[in-house]
């Protein structure tokens, strides 16, 4: 979260344009790709710290992500432009968990995966029920 809200803020800041007033299509653009790469920074640092439940705290880091945003929407006067809030909950928010899936853990796929004989026995001629399917080991 604090990678996100620091990169926001320092945006911001350094180019001088309120996120609560109306910005330039290019501007706003560029400013959902630059959320987009620094809440999947988040993401991807999220999951590194947590090994053992790396989705379940990324999932909690994009959902304060979204209820910054949805707070911000709900206390700001009605004349204030949501663009940048709708951008951080449509955008932003999925961007973290990308990160944690770009970079996280290996996938069924992965080559780092291994596969084990069930029950130490031999295959037989049905596949499916003589192996198991499973993963074994990640090695990451």
């Amino acid at each position: 979260m604090v990678v996100f809200a620091v990169s926001a803020a320092l945006l911001f800041k350094t180019v001088g344009v309120n996120p609560h007033g109306p910005a330039s299509t290019p501007f706003m653009i560029a400013t959902a790709v630059y959320g987009m790469a620094f809440a999947s920074v988040g993401g991807l640092a999220t999951a590194k710290i947590s090994r053992a439940r790396p989705y379940l705290h990324t999932g909690l880091l994009a959902s304060l992500i979204a209820l910054g945003a949805v707070v911000s929407l709900a206390t700001s006067p009605s004349t204030d432009a949501t663009w940048s809030q709708w951008m951080a909950i449509l955008l932003m928010a999925p961007s973290a968990l990308l990160g944690a899936r770009l970079g996280g853990r290996a996938s069924l796929n992965s080559p780092h995966v291994r596969y084990e004989l069930h029950d130490d026995k031999q295959p037989s001629s049905d596949f499916h029920s003589t192996i198991r399917n499973r993963r074994v080991a990640a090695l990451s």
